[in-house]
């Protein structure tokens, strides 16, 4: 190509610079700077003194801006007649070029694209595992990899999917541990996440059952009812007939619980109640009352005696209808 700029002629600039950096260092080293010291009486003279150097600078620059305006004005002018006339067309030329390369490539990276996720559709559907997406791969299609290698990534990927799916389906909570790997496909987070989750929800269960525990004992304790060993139920204070069952204490819902601390409430009220006997001439005998079937409870206890004092225990069990067995 034939060359289209040369220079004719270097610019020649003439100066006496090295001879003036010496004349500075000379002034500034006479005027000692660097040892002034600035004073109510010395202010006033350093001023002046800044205001004489940046008039000789200032002097100095308006010189140098001279000269550097006349040897660049031609290169300025020279660089945009070439920016209209040469460079400007080829980045045009170029630019179009490359926006019909990069289509010709998308369009080539979508036609590998879609092979490579037909492939995909039909390794996931045969292993079962529709929740999968392509987008889960993350693959970077690029012409240069070829579709056996992307290929190899999808088998490599759904086969991890395939040895985590069997891991979950071994672990205690598999489907919430399956609902965590399905939001990210990361089995060992699902896994922690779902431990920490259940250790939460038992300390948050063991904590409520304590304090409706407490609650339930606390209400007993309000109408004098005291936990007894050998017959491991709450008994009344006053009333040995009024009484609830350990188990109770233990299992009853708190609907259930708390209808039957009202009950033992109205009783107790009930039993405190004084009557004032009515005098009449002719009392009607009272219809006999239904006796209430008294409610089982269960103690448990151990017992030490002689083989005659043992027999007579057993004797006395049975003879008063109590069922009981060997612990």
């Amino acid at each position: 190509m034939t060359k289209a700029i040369t220079l004719k002629q270097n610019a020649v600039i003439q100066h006496d610079l090295l001879n003036v950096g010496k004349i500075v260092d000379e002034r500034l080293s006479d005027l000692n700077i660097e040892n002034l010291v600035a004073t109510d009486e010395t202010i006033k003279a350093m001023k002046t003194l800044r205001a004489d150097l940046n008039k000789e600078l200032k002097d100095f620059e308006e010189q140098r801006k001279t000269i550097k305006n006349i040897v660049a004005k031609p290169y300025m002018e020279l660089e945009e007649v070439y920016k209209e006339q040469v460079s400007e067309k080829y980045n045009n030329a170029l630019s179009i070029l490359k926006e019909k390369i990069d289509e010709h490539e998308i369009k080539l990276k979508l036609e590998k694209q879609q092979v490579v996720e037909n492939y995909f559709n039909e390794v996931r559907d045969f292993t079962g595992h529709s929740f999968l997406k392509f987008a889960d791969l993350n693959l970077n299609i690029n012409l240069s990899t070829s579709i056996k290698k992307y290929r190899e990534e999808v088998d490599e990927f759904v086969k991890r999917v395939d040895d985590d799916i069997k891991l979950i389906s071994t672990q205690e909570h598999e489907a919430e541990i399956l609902v965590e790997y399905k939001k990210d496909l990361n089995c060992s987070r699902a896994i922690q996440n779902v431990a920490e989750r259940k250790a939460a929800e038992r300390y948050e269960e063991e904590n409520r059952k304590e304090q409706e525990h407490i609650r339930r004992i606390n209400s007993l304790t309000r109408l004098n009812f005291e936990f007894r060993d050998f017959e491991n139920a709450y008994m009344h204070l006053k009333h040995s007939d009024l009484y609830i069952s350990a188990e109770d204490v233990e299992t009853r819902s708190q609907i259930e619980f708390d209808a039957i601390v009202a009950d033992m409430e109205r009783r107790i009220k009930a039993k405190q109640t004084i009557s004032v006997p009515v005098r009449v001439e002719a009392p009607q005998q009272a219809p006999q009352a239904i006796p209430e079937k008294p409610k089982m409870l269960k103690a448990r206890f151990e017992v030490e005696g002689t083989l005659e004092q043992l027999n007579a225990l057993k004797e006395c069990l049975i003879n008063n209808n109590i069922t009981y067995k060997n612990i």
